[in-house]
């Protein structure tokens, strides 16, 4: 069973933005390039749920994907840089 410490995210400023299957028909547009390069930290996207969260920091946003199931899972965390107030999570 994978343990995962719950607030962790939240408890730093985080929000959750999804904790849903991906859709197939995005999971079908994903580039071959993409899912070999990160196959690791995706986890088993294909078959289980998906939780998202989003971290504001006055100079970047953090975003964390985290996919799970009883045996395994994968993060992948990734940084915008640059003005947050007008990328992907503005808001």
């Amino acid at each position: 069973m994978v343990v995962y410490p719950r607030g962790v995210h939240t408890d730093r400023g985080g929000v959750k933005v999804t904790d849903s299957k991906i859709p197939q028909d995005v999971l079908d547009s994903l580039e071959d390039s993409y899912t070999v390069r990160y196959s690791d930290g995706n986890g088993d996207i294909y078959n289980n749920p998906v939780q998202t969260y989003l971290l504001r920091r006055a100079d970047r946003e953090i975003w964390v994907h985290l996919a799970t199931d009883s045996a395994s899972g994968g993060w992948i965390i990734a940084e915008t840089t640059g003005d947050p107030s007008t990328g992907p999570g503005a808001g």
